[in-house]
């Protein structure tokens, strides 16, 4: 299409008028289908480049699955590196600080280099010149100095908004992380109680007859379930697939004793301070809002300071830029509210801000009667688990059964203990890891 354009231009002076848009339309035509054809053309390699990746997808589930164990402090790594939400708040964190040096750069002014060519159809016209046009221009925004507090404290709100929601997200994948870990550690404590009650009832139950032995067996395959689930929610969770997951040691997982140390909820400088803030910068930014909505009330002033470009040619003339071309001006309007929209516009927000405090206030206060709860559940459960295993340990010590139904009969008591231990256990370990998102001193002194 380039080349025909140039011949175009090069040949016009010797072509009849006719043939000249003949030219120009098959151009058009030309440039019209081609786009066309090109778009296909691409959607095509495109769909050939999904394909490809399906396939490969298509071929590494045909593969053998091969687990990896993993432990805590490799979870930990794995899951700050490949997790696709934290790249996300990772992102917007980058975006909120490059915001302050682009706002600065709004200062330097601009610098813009034109050229252009153009021909008469016919040489008639002697009022303008054709051929090529050259200019240079620059523009400094006046405007960029006077709004240039705002915009960096703006900017600044969102730096802080951002940094917070990031460590906020890293605590929320944590906790994820470390449920995960827990839920597993307590299969692994259910398969210790079954083998002990196996060798436990060895002596003196059928392991191929009993309905005993059917019902454990049951229950081991049932926690081999579990545990591929569990499996397959930690790949997930740290955007892995490529092996099977498996968490490994984990009793060395972070402590969380809040039911020894209860966490304090009036307690603002180590409790939920993080969510506080975020609230406080909500709140600063509704107040920003109401501010730039009264300011519509108010006379806007202009000053304008217009020049010529630095240099031009237009194909006949040629000039450089000049002080004594140089124009300013200044201007003020006042737009009068005569329809009442800015008044609707900052009536309709102080009643919708009206609406989010009332919102803000009573999901505040749900939450520390939640968690207040939580707190004196924490303690009944504590009392709970002692009632146990002193109920077990006094089990533990009567005299042997004296008949086989006697010792299904304790088998099956001590059954519903443990089962009980674990559901207090699994309730104990779901309210700590709510009180260690809300707290602030362990994440700080970095007790993971």
């Amino acid at each position: 299409m380039d080349i025909h354009c140039a011949a175009f231009f090069i040949n016009k002076q010797h072509m009849p008028y006719n043939k000249i848009v003949f030219h120009i339309v098959y151009v058009i035509i030309l440039f019209f289908f081609s786009n066309c054809t090109i778009v296909e053309d691409n959607i095509e390699k495109q769909e050939l480049i999904v394909e490809s990746n399906v396939q490969q997808i298509i071929d590494d589930l045909k593969k053998p699955i091969i687990e990896k164990r993993l432990i805590w402090k490799e979870a930990i790594s794995l899951l700050f590196q490949n997790n696709i939400e934290l790249s996300s708040i990772e992102l917007e964190n980058y975006q909120a600080k490059q915001a302050i040096n682009q706002t600065i750069k709004e200062l330097i002014p601009t610098l813009d280099l034109r050229t252009g060519y153009s021909r008469f159809l016919n040489d008639s016209s002697q009022l303008f010149a054709d051929g090529w046009r050259y200019g240079i221009d620059s523009y400094f925004n006046f405007a960029a100095i006077i709004q240039l507090p705002a915009k960096l404290y703006a900017a600044k709100l969102r730096i802080i908004r951002s940094d917070i929601n990031k460590e906020l997200k890293e605590r929320e994948l944590m906790i994820k992380l470390y449920l995960i870990f827990s839920k597993y550690r307590s299969i692994e404590n259910k398969e210790k109680y079954l083998h002990w009650r196996i060798k436990l009832a060895g002596n003196l139950l059928s392991a191929n007859d009993s309905d005993d032995y059917q019902s454990v067996k049951s229950v081991f395959k049932k926690l081999i379930e579990e545990k591929d689930s569990i499996s397959e929610e930690l790949s997930n969770l740290i955007w892995d697939t490529s092996f099977k997951w498996i968490p490994s040691n984990t009793t060395k997982l972070p402590t969380l004793n809040y039911t020894e140390k209860p966490l304090r909820l009036d307690d603002f400088k180590n409790f939920a301070n993080k969510q506080i803030k975020i609230l406080a910068i909500e709140l600063e930014g509704a107040r920003l809002r109401k501010k730039e909505i009264t300011r519509a009330y108010w006379p806007r002033f202009n000053v304008s300071l217009s020049t010529p470009s630095l240099y031009r040619n237009d194909g006949r003339n040629e000039a450089l830029w000049s002080v004594e071309d140089m124009r300013a001006g200044a201007d003020a309007t006042w737009a009068i509210d005569t329809r009442g929209k800015i008044k609707m516009e900052k009536l309709a927000f102080e009643k919708e801000m009206e609406i989010q405090e009332k919102k803000l206030l009573l999901e505040t206060k749900n939450l520390l009667i939640k968690l207040a709860k939580a707190n004196q559940r924490l303690a009944a459960i504590k009392i709970d688990r002692e009632k146990l295993n002193r109920g077990k340990q006094l089990y533990a010590e009567l005299p042997a059964p004296s008949s086989i139904s006697d010792f299904k009969s304790r088998l099956s008591a001590m059954d519903q203990w443990q089962q009980k231990i674990l559901e207090l256990d699994l309730e104990k370990m779901e309210i700590e890891t709510s009180f260690w998102f809300f707290d602030d001193l362990k994440w700080d002194t970095h007790e993971l």
